[in-house]
């Protein structure tokens, strides 16, 4: 399937996108409802990207209905994920030298390759019904076997919320509006097509 033009799509959906990153926002603030916001937000972006009805809607309908099921691999990955942020954080300002910033590059790498595999879980719970074992290994299979997103769509949306977490406190408008439906819609414009083709086609 041929998608839209990412900028034009965004351009022509931005209110819904600000609608969407306020709607991630509060739906996250439990923190165990995360994983849920995180698969809802692929949902939503996936409807837009196929242009199927309300992205709000799709958005409140794929979190009712994965605000349990997604926590168990949500959190596999999250946490790690998180550890790794943090490990990234801790070496490159407690320490320096040589050995602490190939330490905290290796994190990071960790990190955006567990982000990339959230963004395949995400979207995989979005459209198809697996359990945790068979999500976290189809994950983490579609990194290794579709490399090419991983330089386009999903850095794309490794690197918006990033530059918004960078350029704090001055970011924060952005953050709270638009950045992180910006980078779920890159997410899944990343995913969605491997999630088609190697996983939902089954």
């Amino acid at each position: 399937m041929e998608y839209p033009r990412f900028f034009r799509l965004c351009w022509d959906n931005l209110l819904t996108l600000i609608g969407l990153n306020l709607l991630f926002l509060a739906c996250s603030l439990p923190v165990v409802t995360l994983p849920a916001s995180l698969t809802a937000l692929a949902g939503a972006g996936q409807a837009l990207l196929e242009g199927e009805g309300s992205a709000l809607r799709r958005f409140l309908k794929v979190f009712r209905r994965e605000l349990f099921r997604a926590m168990p691999a949500g959190f596999a990955i999250l946490l790690p994920e998180a550890a790794a942020v943090w490990g990234c954080i801790f070496y490159r300002g407690a320490f320096t030298g040589l050995l602490p910033t190939a330490l905290s590059a290796f994190c990071l790498v960790c990190a955006y390759l567990l982000f990339c595999a959230g963004a395949y879980c995400f979207n995989m719970l979005a459209r198809v019904e697996l359990g945790s074992a068979a999500l976290l290994r189809n994950s983490f299979a579609l990194v290794f076997m579709c490399p090419r997103p991983l330089f386009t769509w999903l850095l794309a949306a490794f690197l918006l919320p990033l530059a918004g977490a960078l350029l704090l406190p001055h970011s924060v408008p952005l953050l709270a509006l638009l950045l992180i439906a910006a980078s779920g819609l890159s997410a899944a414009r990343g995913a969605l097509p491997a999630v088609c083709e190697y996983i939902e086609r089954k």
